[in-house]
């Protein structure tokens, strides 16, 4: 009996529209939208680049030491320098510099000075690298001058670069900000669930549908027959989440930090805790579906507004104003999952989100069958 209920419900579950689309291919739709917004943000914005300049040199003043620092500066991978060549003369250099093409102007000539638009971190770097150079240049200079067997020594001298910091990376996982709104893009996924747990409710139900009407006068047990559902639903929803998952991962190619496996983990009871919640809110009340499944989609909006779906940083602001919030919100508890996999070495904060996500689930998987088990009806 069991597995027949179950295999009917997974039945049924493929016919609601309304629940599928927001399992499946909403989740799909945005999840294209958050990464034609962000997904190359944090490249391009977050992480340094070579600052564009230009370099200008006098055509009667050759200076051979600056020409092969600056290039040595601008070549490989990690190149502090993007050099613009276009720039044949200082008017053409500073044409660039007006029109936003390169940050700061080099020219070379019985001196070396510095053009630039405006102040900013770039050209910052630029003057702290041509003070630098100046300062190094006149030592070597005086060197000659004064005394220049000790030239070799000032050269070995100025190489060595000592230093008493050690760079240690705090996590190997991904440290682009932007990543966390496709958390809570699967954390509002395995939420809008609850349509489906909702969907078990008004199937057992007799003054919700007609199909709960004849299950209510059949001698099926209500128990085993919920359980059917809650299984069924859990499945489908985990199901829809992991597809959306997999076009995450393998088709836009979103860097969770983590592997496959954790990640399933973390959908599994998600995917609980979102039927759990729409079996509950569904158990209240003779309210029509369409009503429920509205109060639950505003729910489900709402927590992932707070999580920080539509606004990055307002996990951080309830988490500074009432943190409280954050300890319950499924989810909250949900995208901090996949934060704290993503982040973390150890796996205590993660399994705190789980352990409390399965208790909510169980809160309410027990309070909705407390307010089926014994409802009954004056007529059919």
């Amino acid at each position: 009996m069991f597995f027949h209920l179950f295999k009917y419900e997974l039945f049924c579950s493929m016919r609601n529209i309304q629940a599928m689309f927001w399992m499946l291919a909403f989740p799909i739709v945005l999840g294209t939208f958050f990464y034609m917004a962000f997904g190359n943000l944090y490249e391009s914005v977050e992480l340094f680049q070579a600052i564009p300049i230009a370099v200008v040199y006098d055509d009667d003043i050759k200076n051979q030491t600056f020409s092969e620092t600056i290039d040595a500066l601008s070549s490989g991978d990690d190149a502090l320098f993007s050099i613009d060549n276009s720039a044949k003369d200082k008017t053409s250099a500073l044409s660039l510099l007006e029109n936003g093409d390169v940050k700061a102007v080099i020219l070379v000539g019985e001196d070396i000075s510095l053009s630039v638009k405006s102040e900013s971190t770039e050209t910052s770097i630029v003057k702290f690298f041509l003070d630098q150079y100046k300062i190094n240049e006149k030592i070597i200079t005086d060197t000659i001058n004064n005394d220049p067997t000790k030239l070799d020594d000032v050269i070995d001298a100025m190489n060595i670069s000592e230093s008493f910091i050690t760079e240690r990376s705090l996590t190997d996982g991904n440290r682009d900000p932007y990543v966390q709104y496709f958390y809570n893009l699967l954390a509002m996924s395995t939420l809008f669930g609850s349509m489906a747990g909702l969907s078990v409710v008004v199937r057992t139900q007799g003054n919700l549908s007609d199909i709960g009407a004849r299950r209510c006068v059949s001698p099926e047990n209500k128990l085993v027959s919920i359980t059917a559902g809650l299984l069924a639903m859990t499945l489908v929803n985990f199901i829809c989440s992991t597809i959306s998952l997999g076009y995450l991962l393998f088709v836009l190619k979103i860097n969770f930090g983590a592997p496959l496996l954790p990640l399933l983990g973390i959908i599994a009871i998600a995917s609980l805790t979102g039927v759990s919640m729409g079996f509950f809110v569904g158990s209240f009340g003779t309210m029509s579906e369409n009503i429920k499944n509205s109060i639950l989609t505003g729910v489900s909006m709402i927590l992932c507004f707070f999580s920080g779906l539509m606004v990055g940083n307002m996990y951080g602001y309830v988490q500074l104003y009432a943190p409280w919030l954050n300890k319950i919100s499924p989810a909250a508890l949900i995208t901090d999952s996949f934060y704290s996999l993503n982040i973390y070495d150890t796996y205590d904060r993660l399994i705190g989100n789980l352990a409390t996500l399965l208790l909510i689930s169980i809160v309410f998987i027990i309070g909705g069958f407390l307010l089926t088990r014994r409802r009954k009806y004056a007529s059919l």
